[in-house]
C-alpha cells in the first residue's frame, strides 16, 4: 500500500509565514497548421495536398519558496553555519521504520504548544523508530496550526534516539515569530523537521510501522525544499 502525504502545489497556494503565494504559469502546446499542395513533375498543382502540423513544445514558469507546500526543513534555516538541504545524503530521507502519532482528538489549544505530558500518554512505550509522524488535525485557517512546546520537542529528543525525521501536518513545528525553540532541538540532534504533510487519516489505523519516503529536491545551498512524501506499507 501507498499513500502519498505531499500537498499538491498550485497557483496561488500559500504559505502563512510568507507574503508571496505559489506562481505557475503553464506556457501551453503552440501548434501551427500550413497546408501544402502536391506538385506534379511539371511543377503545377496537381490539386493534393496535405496539412503540415508543427508543435512548439510547452512549459511551465514556477515561483515558489522552499517551504511553500511540503517540505523539510534543513539546519541552515535557523543556523548560520547550519548544514544545508542539498549536503544530505538520499539515505537520510528514506526511513524503514515510521511511527505514525495521532493527536488530531487532543486539546492541543495551549498557546506553549504540544506538551510533554500529551507525547508521553500517546506514544507506545516501545516505539523505536528512525521517523515520527503526527497528525494534529490541522485544519483551521492560516495562521491557526499546532506546533511543539520546547519541552515537548525536547522529550522526543531524550526519548528516541537514532531519530532521522519529524513529520507534522501543521505549517510548522514551531509558532511564528518565535525563537524556533524546537527546530534548533531537532537540529542540535540533527533530525530534521518534515513540515505540511497531508492525508494521515489514510495511514494504517491502528498505527502501525511503515516505511517513510521524503527525498526533497537538491537546491544547493538551501535551508529547505519541497518533498514528495509518501508512506509504503
Amino acid at each position: 500500500m501507498i499513500v502519498d502525504l505531499s500537498s499538491s502545489l498550485h497557483d496561488g497556494m500559500i504559505y502563512p509565514h510568507s507574503s508571496r503565494t505559489v506562481s505557475l504559469n503553464l506556457k501551453a502546446v503552440r501548434v501551427e497548421e500550413d497546408e501544402v499542395s502536391i506538385m506534379d513533375g511539371s511543377g503545377y498543382g496537381s490539386g493534393a495536398g496535405y496539412v503540415d502540423t508543427k508543435c512548439d513544445k510547452a512549459f511551465t514558469e514556477v515561483y515558489l519558496e522552499s517551504h511553500h507546500g511540503t517540505h523539510v526543513d534543513a539546519p541552515a534555516h535557523t543556523q548560520p553555519d547550519g548544514k544545508t538541504i542539498d549536503q544530505y545524503p538520499l539515505s537520510k530521507f528514506i526511513n524503514n521504520t515510521c511511527q505514525f502519532i495521532d493527536l488530531s482528538s487532543y486539546d492541543l489549544s495551549d498557546p506553549r504548544g504540544i506538551p510533554k505530558k500529551i507525547l508521553e500518554a500517546v506514544i507506545p512505550a516501545d516505539c523505536s523508530v528512525s521517523a515520527l509522524v503526527f497528525a494534529t488535525g490541522v485544519g483551521n485557517p492560516p495562521p491557526s496550526y499546532s506546533y511543539f512546546s520546547p519541552s515537548g520537542a525536547m522529550y522526543l529528543m531524550d526519548r528516541f534516539k537514532g531519530l532521522q525525521i519529524i513529520g507534522v501536518d501543521s505549517w510548522s513545528v514551531d509558532p511564528s515569530g518565535d525563537d524556533f525553540p524546537a527546530h534548533r532541538l531537532f537540529f542540535n540532534k540533527d533530525v530534521l523537521p518534515l513540515e505540511g504533510l497531508v492525508n494521515l487519516k489514510s495511514l494504517p489505523s491502528p498505527p502501525k510501522i511503515f516505511k517513510l519516503h521524503c527525498a526533497p529536491l537538491s537546491y544547493v545551498g538551501a535551508d529547505a525544499a519541497q518533498v514528495r512524501a509518501y508512506a509504503e506499507w
